[in-house]
């Protein structure tokens, strides 16, 4: 499966590959985009049969031995640059190879590359007989690679889609791989991305290399400044899905990687009022039918609908994106520009453009191609009749992913006589060229790409969206399953990965889309039951430490109790303790006095001067007094007082250790 792609013309894919890599390795040492390929050209001199040569000679062999076409003008600037170095002289029209000069060899370089791809391949070969592409060998293998690398990027030199039906470069056409040959390869990139860094890097290496390559047909490459100068970049509707993060987690960070290049190198990002409209518009037809299952199953097969229906947003989702929307875009920097007064000297016939962007079922005032052409006729306003051959000094540019909205502009412009750049321009080729400015400020920019590509590639065609959606519309109207089951299936992330696995090349027939069907629901029943049981074991383990917490409170609670309970009693005995303490504290002094006073008066009352009937006269009425003031503390009024005065106190130190409210 040798393919030939665009104007390289590798004689083997593994050629080829290498090339682009060793051109990133020379880009990377900080040689400039003439100065890379300049290797290349003294590894042919190096290598000629013969001491002269012209400059078609060593151009043929070039391609021989490294599978680069180098156009004529940078041809001729890498052989000056060569004179320069002593290596060669010219003289009436004909190069002449110095003998002592130091003539690098790229050999060993080329097959340490050639060894790491071969890697690649190997693991290609394994990926591709797991899903049912048998038979390849470590060349087709990297044949694959090269192809889909060109499919998806040719776009730099082309200034057009990405994976067009035919691709044609310098007189020289190749076509592009077939749907389950692309698809393999863009599964196997995801999965090298994802799972094997040293794939990846290797891909991205030849990725970037390619690129490179593409700038030997820039012209103006070597005098091009590192960033532009007057350029101002309206972006279309599918790029604001992008940015935003509606279309998936690949495309987001791709996209704001481009946005951030292009403001790093002197772009301004601007998106116009009509533009924001359209983005509110299409939202709108999501709010309405994400109301309903069969709204649902009516939604078109696109990035925007994959992601809000797998991601199961709602009405309500989608009113708050809109609401938010001005101020999304504000915060990535872009800003929001009315539509210019139309000039009719600068728009050019709007009709002729109109017809052309029409798809079989529109109408000229179809919101998306009246859309497009105002935008059209805008940045031709603001350019004003200025013609520019580069981005640099280009003024305005509409960029958009749409290939076939490229393609249909461009040959307008054309029609229309103009010359220079066409006001429309390929978010791939807008993000290559500013990549080339600065690729260090976005190091893994065009690897992401890549990978949100492949994501891209790997979606059903609306062709067999339609058959599926209408097998689903059979089996709900024959009970097989109910309206919950339909949009459960349409949402499910595994009907995209399975339908990718079909070969479209052949007709699918019922029983492979109701396979599809089956898997899925098996999926998502296995999920349901999933999910029921971890709900039911988050339930059990939210209960069990309900339970255990229950047990700690009453267990504290007990504790508690038992600690109010000692305190009770502590403070009960200590309260009676004082009480006592007070009361025999004031009946002493008490009954001191009583009997003192009582004893002190016999000598009055006593007529009689014997002292020793005064003596015991005192002592009775002592003893009688001692007697009666007992009587009356621990059976009388002074008991009930000794009593309450244990309780005043008790109360006091309750409250003093807030066992009870003041």
């Amino acid at each position: 499966m040798e393919k030939q792609v665009g104007p390289s013309g590798p004689k083997t894919p593994a050629r080829g590959l290498a090339t682009l890599a060793l051109l990133k390795a020379n880009f990377d040492s900080k040689q400039d985009h003439i100065g890379m390929f300049l290797p290349f050209v003294l590894d042919a001199i190096g290598h000629l049969s013969s001491n002269d040569f012209t400059s078609a000679e060593i151009g043929a062999e070039i391609q021989a031995r490294h599978g680069l076409a180098i156009p004529t003008h940078t041809l001729g600037t890498l052989l000056h640059r060569a004179t320069k170095k002593h290596g060669i002289r010219r003289e009436g029209g004909r190069y002449f190879r110095e003998t002592d000069f130091a003539w690098p060899d790229v050999t060993d370089k080329r097959r340490q590359i050639e060894a790491e791809h071969n890697d690649v391949a190997r693991s290609l070969v394994a990926f591709a007989d797991a899903s049912g592409l048998k038979g390849l060998s470590e060349d087709d293998a990297l044949g694959l690679v090269f192809q889909f690398l060109a499919d998806n990027h040719v776009a730099m030199v082309l200034d057009a889609s990405p994976g067009a039906a035919l691709i044609e470069i310098d007189g020289r056409r190749t076509t592009p791989l077939g749907r389950k040959e692309s698809r393999i390869v863009a599964r196997f990139v995801l999965d090298g991305y994802q799972n094997n860094p040293h794939i990846a890097a290797c891909l991205q290496k030849m990725l970037e290399g390619f690129i490179l390559q593409n700038a030997l047909f820039l012209r103006d490459i070597s005098a091009a400044p590192q960033r532009f100068s007057n350029l101002t970049v309206f972006l279309d509707t599918g790029m604001i899905f992008e940015a935003i993060g509606l279309e998936g987690k690949a495309a987001a960070t791709a996209t704001r990687e481009v946005l951030d290049l292009l403001r790093d190198t002197g772009a301004h990002l601007a998106v116009f009022e009509e533009t924001l409209y359209e983005v509110k518009r299409i939202l709108k037809v999501y709010e309405i039918h994400l109301a309903t299952a069969d709204g649902i199953a009516s939604l078109r097969s696109t990035e925007l609908t994959r992601y809000v229906v797998t991601h199961n947003m709602t009405p309500a989702d989608i009113r708050q994106i809109v609401s938010l929307l001005e101020r999304q875009v504000r915060d990535l920097v872009i800003s929001i520009r009315e539509f210019p007064k139309r000039d009719l000297r600068y728009t050019l016939g709007e009709e002729d453009l109109t017809q052309r962007i029409m798809r079989p079922t529109d109408t000229p005032l179809h919101p998306r191609v009246t859309h497009d052409v105002d935008c059209i006729a805008a940045v031709l306003t603001l350019r004003r009749g200025h013609v520019a051959q580069s981005l640099d000094d280009v003024r305005a540019v509409f960029a958009t992913r749409t290939g076939l909205l490229v393609k249909n502009i461009r040959e307008w412009f054309v029609a229309e006589g103009q010359a220079g750049l066409a006001p429309v321009i390929h978010h791939i080729a807008l993000s290559s060229a500013a990549w080339l400015k600065r690729p260090a400020s976005a190091p893994k920019l065009k690897l992401h790409e890549l990978v949100a590509l492949c994501g891209a590639a790997l979606a059903p065609s609306w062709k067999l969206w339609g058959r599926f959606l209408s097998h689903l519309r059979k089996l709900q109207e024959d009970g097989t399953i109910v309206s919950d089951e339909m949009v459960a299936i349409i949402a499910s992330q595994m009907t995209d990965t399975l339908l990718s696995e079909i070969d479209e090349d052949i007709e699918p027939d019922s029983a492979t889309i109701e396979e599809v069907v089956q898997r899925v629901k098996a999926d998502y029943r296995g999920a349901e039951e999933s999910r029921v049981k971890q709900v039911e074991a988050q339930f059990e383990e939210q209960l069990s430490t309900a339970r255990t917490a229950v047990k700690a409170a009453e267990a504290q609670g007990l504790q508690e109790a038992e600690r109010r309970r000692k305190l009770e009693l502590h403070i009960i005995g200590k309260s009676r303790r004082w009480g006592s303490i007070l009361s025999w504290t004031i009946f002493v002094p008490t009954a001191v006095i009583v009997v003192a006073g009582s004893t002190a008066l016999v000598p009055e009352l006593l007529p009689s001067d014997n002292w020793v009937w005064q003596g015991a006269g005192a002592g009775i009425v002592g003893v009688a007094s001692l007697v009666t003031i007992i009587r009356l503390f621990w059976g009388g009024n002074l008991s009930d007082w000794r009593t309450r005065l244990a309780r005043l106190m008790e109360r006091r130190f309750r409250r003093y250790f807030g066992l009870e409210p003041e």
